[in-house]
């Protein structure tokens, strides 16, 4: 069986426009932006969380504390930020999807960019609307829209000065259900920060964040096959007690990696829904 060509999905400086980063997406990435096309964002995701705090804050301070977060958040894992295009091949062909990644040019362009992709809904509490009514409301349009269209998205809702909901929206392209996870944990961590000491916080963040040098892309999120296994060596406590058993390296090719893929993709196929046709 032909080998595949691993280089394609590595990130990549676009040749025409400058500071832009590409890679193909590949395997489940490229699989869920088709059904996104195709089924009208069925595959975009939501995370939905409640928090309380120990202060009581305006929604307006809430709202400043939040955007600060998403920025440092940025910095941390900038896919965040990162968009979708593709190269089509002509009608009945799959295209070529390519995930984008855009240099922070300064502090403002990141400016622009939270203001684009955090907003308050501060009359949902008021009205006693969750935040599952939140995501029925802003999930009719499938994100994105169009290429290079931001397609991750944070939404506050203040419920009183000390209790708020916050509802993570992204494509699944970019991110799967534990990357979600993963992400707003980070988020509430620099969240807690900024709540608990403000200036000091931002102080640090200016100190250690230094936008407009691109320096940001060397956190942007690989493809699976950049990240997998390698082999671990049998671990004993200080008695000769086993601790954790040997494990062989995650390969990429070879019959083993062929057969793993093949039962993978066998599961995600079984797994559809089957439509019936009566005759």
């Amino acid at each position: 069986m032909e080998l595949i060509d691993y280089d394609r999905f590595l990130w990549r400086l676009d040749k025409t426009v400058p500071g832009r980063h590409i890679r193909e997406a590949g395997g489940g990435e490229a699989v869920e932006d088709i059904w996104k096309l195709t089924k009208h964002g069925e595959q975009n995701l939501f995370l939905g969380i409640y928090a309380t705090t120990s202060i009581p804050l305006t929604s307006e301070t809430l709202f400043t504390h939040v955007r600060s977060a998403w920025r440092s958040l940025r910095w941390e894992v900038p896919t965040i930020a990162a968009t979708t295009s593709h190269d089509w091949h002509g009608e009945g062909k799959a295209p070529t999807v390519y995930i984008v990644y855009d240099e922070a040019k300064s502090n403002k362009d990141v400016d622009t960019w939270v203001e684009e992709t955090t907003e308050i809904f501060p009359t949902y509490g008021a009205e006693n609307k969750t935040l599952d009514d939140l995501r029925y409301d802003v999930g009719q349009e499938p994100i994105p829209v169009n290429d290079y269209d931001r397609q991750t998205f944070l939404y506050l809702v203040p419920y009183s000065p000390t209790k708020f909901g916050l509802l993570l929206r992204t494509a699944h392209t970019t991110f799967d259900g534990s990357g979600v996870k993963i992400i707003m944990t980070k988020f509430f961590k620099h969240l807690a920060s900024y709540i608990a000491n403000p200036e000091a916080y931002a102080n640090s963040q200016n100190t250690a964040i230094h936008w407009g040098n691109g320096a940001e892309t060397s956190a942007l999120l690989p493809f699976i096959t950049e990240i997998l296994r390698e082999e671990e060596p049998e671990v004993k406590d200080g008695k000769g007690n086993i601790v954790s058993e040997a494990r062989r390296a995650e390969p990429r090719d070879g019959p083993e990696y062929w057969a793993t893929l093949s039962q993978v993709m066998e599961e995600l196929v079984g797994g559809m829904p089957v439509r019936i046709y009566n005759s």
